[in-house]
């Protein structure tokens, strides 16, 4: 769904102009101090800072099904709480709730203490509750009736959603019943604009392929393997202009942005949005989208995982990838901008059906990324790519102890399993019962921080005894 305005992580205001930086082979966010010029601090430039987004689902213990308590964590009325160096706050619906860092970070692997502490924090508040509740994982609730669970936020910002539900029906997958990973990127000028954007758009493609865990809606196997994203590319398509195609269309500047993608998105909207309360960046819907108010990317296509340390890991490879292509030779990074856009999108649409298991075919990796890609034999998976991927990234960064043994438990799954999302299907099938269903997602539930007392799942769902 298009995104609110207090929905990502604040980067400083924008910057008319701004040198790029130096490469750095590091994953991380870099330079702690920001360029200052004439005494005043300058936003930071290009992959110099970010932060990192997790929505999770709020349920009974005991069934699992959704209870809209995000008010009961955050307060009567109060739409973000502070617990620094996070925040919590609330989303579209009363059953999600958001865990982020609202201030800009240089060095992700820091906040990852912080998020697994609160992820836990807000699981050990939910399990106490007269009525026990916890935290359930994964890009949405595997069986949830949006018609008939949905329950709106009620407070600050009603009047957006209103809105949004009056022109688009926000009571369905994709608008009330997902959870995500949201994904913010600093860049400072028009070329880190260009770099940032460029690279982000050729990455994209491949994210379901190790993003991917949401294979299963309204209690069967949706046909995709990303069943969130299947929906997320519709829920708009009253007006087309909102999403594009998920994959953004290539740009050079930020004024060209505002000129081919947001002024056409606002004038799309004005008739059915009269008070221009939805005519804000925030409202566009594509897979990866620029906030020029904090000079930073947003990448919204990433299914949140089963932990958040996996969260924080799949980030720190994402932004390595990145990396490889932002700070790629000028004239090597304007040709591969060139690619067609219907390239990208074959891919993406493969990546979201299949996942891992999707054919790798777009023509620039064995060009940008001939280390990443099996020698010789078949065609190439997008499997084998993020595989060879995860063995650079742990042979070229160093990380911290949790994160670096949440990395070797990938190096040994994901080459035999591929995303959460066909691991679940392995598991379950196309048809499971509800019984398989809640079996196997209670037991995701049970393995986020501060779930460990969950009791034992009874071996039927209570509403199939």
């Amino acid at each position: 769904m298009a995104s609110s305005p207090s929905d990502q992580a604040r980067t400083p205001e924008a910057s008319p102009s701004g040198n790029r930086p130096q490469q750095t082979p590091d994953s991380s966010l870099q330079d702690p101090h920001p360029v200052r010029s004439g005494g005043a601090s300058q936003p930071p430039a290009l992959l110099e800072a970010g932060g990192i987004e997790l929505e999770y689902a709020i349920v009974r213990a005991d069934t699992l099904a959704v209870v809209p308590r995000a008010e009961t964590l955050l307060g009567s009325g109060a739409s973000e709480v502070e617990h620094p160096p996070l925040s919590w706050s609330n989303e579209l619906v009363m059953h999600v709730i958001e865990l982020k860092n609202p201030l800009p970070v240089t060095d992700l692997t820091e906040l990852e203490p912080s998020f697994r502490a609160q992820v836990g924090q807000v699981n050990n508040t939910l399990l106490q509750l007269p009525q026990a509740c916890c935290l359930l994982p994964t890009g949405a609730h595997p069986w949830m009736d949006p018609a008939k669970e949905t329950r709106m936020w009620p407070h600050e910002q009603t009047e957006i959603y209103q809105a949004y539900d009056r022109i688009f029906s926000t009571r369905g997958h994709g608008w009330a019943n997902l959870q995500s990973c949201h994904l913010n990127l600093s860049f400072r000028s028009d070329e880190d604009f260009f770099r940032l954007h460029t690279a982000i758009r050729l990455l994209l493609p491949l994210l379901p392929g190790l993003w991917a865990s949401t294979p299963y809606l309204g209690g069967t196997y949706a046909a995709a393997m990303d069943a969130r994203l299947e929906t997320y590319a519709g829920n708009q398509h009253r007006i087309p202009e909102i999403a594009g195609d998920i994959i953004p269309e290539q740009v050079s500047t930020i004024e060209e942005y505002h000129q081919l993608v947001l002024q056409p998105m606002y004038r799309a909207i004005a008739p059915q949005d009269p008070e221009g309360l939805l005519q804000e960046e925030w409202l566009n819907s594509r897979g990866a989208i620029p906030k020029f108010s904090r000079n930073s990317m947003e990448i919204r296509i990433l299914d949140l995982q089963g932990h958040p340390t996996r969260d924080l890991l799949f980030s720190l490879v994402t932004i390595a990838l990145i990396r490889r292509l932002a700070f790629a030779d000028s004239k090597e990074l304007r040709d591969l901008s060139k690619t067609p856009q219907e390239i990208l999108v074959s891919q993406y649409r493969r990546c979201v059906s299949q996942a891992s298991a999707a054919p790798l075919s777009l023509p620039y990796i064995p060009r940008i990324f001939a280390d990443l890609l099996p020698r010789g034999g078949q065609a190439p998976r997008v499997r084998d790519f993020w595989t060879a991927a995860l063995h650079w990234f742990a042979s070229d960064h160093a990380l911290p102890p949790a994160l670096e043994a949440d990395l070797q438990d990938c190096l040994t799954e994901y080459p035999h399993r591929g995303s959460l999302a066909e691991t679940l299907y392995q598991e379950l099938g196309p048809a499971p019962s509800r019984s398989q269903l809640f079996q196997s997602y209670r037991r995701l539930a049970a393995g986020l921080p501060g779930a460990e007392s969950l009791p034992p799942a009874p071996g039927k769902h209570p509403a199939e005894q």
